[in-house]
């Protein structure tokens, strides 16, 4: 019994050591090591990201910065529009510039794809193309499906309002619809 319990301490304690051992030792010889480029024969994998808004920008800001990773955003709209702050445009649709930005200019090999998801399999994505009316399949390795929450319109743009300026007329018409309603 006694043997057991001081086998079960030291499994324990060769565990902690080892994990701490790991936290100190790796960063330190990463920094400190002579060699001053690190090559990766790793292939580079394609993510391809559906949707533009919270979940897919954030999923796009981490993976971006990977050199072994080439992301294709697809999202229906040409912007991103703060979801949350929405509300307020019933009142004062010229906030809608300040709740609204253009997608992020993707540097290469990096892609933003303005279209529509149709069809997504286990590896690619069919997108009917808003600039051409075309369809094109987007192969992918992995996906990440961000394609958020329908709260309706006008919460949520119709598939019509996927340019910011169509969107900023659409809010602009809400306000006046309130302004001239009876009740709410």
């Amino acid at each position: 019994m006694l043997l057991a319990s001081i086998t079960t301490v030291l499994e324990t304690l060769f565990l902690t050591l080892d994990c701490l051992f790991s936290f100190v030792y790796y960063p330190f010889k990463l920094v400190t090591s002579t060699t001053t480029s690190v090559t990766c024969t790793a292939p580079v994998k394609t993510i391809a990201i559906v949707g533009g808004s919270f979940g897919g920008l954030a999923a796009l800001r981490v993976l971006q910065e990977s050199s072994h990773v080439r992301i294709v955003l697809i999202d229906q709209r040409e912007y991103y529009e703060y979801v949350p702050g929405v509300l307020r445009l019933f009142c004062n649709p010229e906030l809608h510039k300040t709740i609204s930005r253009p997608m992020p200019t993707l540097a290469a090999p990096h892609q933003f794809v303005h279209g529509t998801a149709m069809q997504i399999n286990h590896s690619n994505v069919v997108v009917k193309l808003h600039s051409t009316a075309t369809t094109t399949t987007i192969s992918f390795d992995h996906v990440i499906i961000a394609t958020g929450a329908d709260y309706r319109s006008p919460i949520t743009p119709t598939e019509g309002e996927n340019e910011v300026k169509k969107r900023y007329v659409s809010w602009r018409e809400q306000a006046r619809r309130l302004k001239q309603a009876q009740s709410v």
